[in-house]
């Protein structure tokens, strides 16, 4: 029994370090998405500035 209990907590810890991993991941993956999408604004806003002056 005393076995099943230790298997078990390892178990545990185990998905809970998983668990936390993954959280970890996909917040740093969200991070890099927004950065990504903040710095197409950013390029789009440039070009729509050299196209006024290129017009103009």
């Amino acid at each position: 029994l005393a076995n099943i209990n230790l298997f078990w907590c390892r178990t545990r810890v185990l998905t809970t370090q998983v668990v936390k991993l993954d959280l970890t991941l996909m917040y740093i993956l969200e991070l890099f998405f927004l950065a990504k999408s903040k710095m197409r604004k950013k390029k789009e806003k440039t070009e729509e500035k050299r196209d006024h002056i290129d017009s103009s």
